[in-house]
């Protein structure tokens, strides 16, 4: 009997670990300023789900890890902080292009 368990030990095991999690994908995009219509580089770009961030380029371009509604938090000082859930469709285009309005 306990090489019976042993052997569904060993069994199980393998299941267990092959467990699918979350597929986690890279959502990209551009950033541009709402009034001039200018893309803005070093934004910053905070997934709040995973705690990971990065920052956008100087044509405005960022790439980030996000699994769909995971939200994402823009921030640039002298503007408006945007926070944003990733969407089914944003993870199958693969980009979107987001304005930042300035603060009165």
């Amino acid at each position: 009997m306990r090489y019976f368990a042993v052997f569904l030990f060993f069994l199980f095991t393998p299941l267990l670990f092959s467990q699918e999690t979350a597929a986690t994908s890279i959502v990209t995009g551009t950033i541009i300023n709402d009034f001039s219509k200018v893309p803005m580089g070093n934004v910053n770009i905070i997934n709040v789900n995973q705690v990971k961030g990065t920052i956008s380029d100087q044509k405005g371009y960022f790439e980030i890890a996000a699994n769909i509604n995971d939200t994402l938090h823009l921030s640039f000082l002298g503007f408006k902080s945007l926070r944003i859930r990733v969407t089914n469709d944003w993870v199958k285009n693969k980009t979107t292009q987001i304005t930042l309005t300035e603060k009165a």
